[in-house]
């Protein structure tokens, strides 16, 4: 019951206006482990999904990232097969900027629905994480995953 509950609580219904602030969710995954690593990218002016997802298009096309700019360190995960991913969602969550410096400190499980709204937890460490995802029964549509992440969630 409690496990009904906290899922109840994960995916219910936000009342997600057209305001909700725009994500460029970048994951990297390392093959052959459980471990993976998210950040949330944020452009004042990008505030349509539709905005979000040209962006991502033509950088992963050009390989230029001038909107959402970040820097993927390949040389530092050497002996690893690695994965990377990108996703324009929604949030009314909100989340400290991204610095590349920082340490990825923070565990959280995340969360998108169908209509691409992500809802991110804040889990004790990695561990507690995927035991978390591995019981939840998720609606048709919804995509998690556990990962760390040096950004703060500021507004749950």
């Amino acid at each position: 019951m409690r496990r009904l509950a906290w899922l109840g609580l994960l995916l219910a219904p936000l009342c997600m206006a057209d305001e909700s602030p725009v994500y460029l969710l970048a994951n990297v995954e390392l093959g052959g482990t459980t471990y993976g690593q998210s950040v949330l990218l944020h452009e004042a002016d990008i505030t349509r999904l539709e905005d979000c997802e040209s962006v991502r298009l033509q950088s992963l096309r050009d390989k230029d990232w001038g909107r959402y700019h970040h820097v993927f360190q390949r040389h530092k995960a050497k002996g690893f097969t690695v994965q990377i991913s990108y996703r324009c969602v929604l949030s009314e969550q909100v989340f400290e900027p991204w610095h590349d410096r920082d340490r990825y400190d923070h565990t959280y499980l995340f969360l998108v629905d169908g209509e691409q709204r992500l809802r991110v937890e804040k889990t004790a460490n990695m561990a507690r994480c995927t035991t978390t995802l591995a019981s939840l029964r998720l609606p048709a549509g919804t995509q998690a995953h556990c990962a760390k992440s040096n950004q703060r969630l500021l507004v749950p």
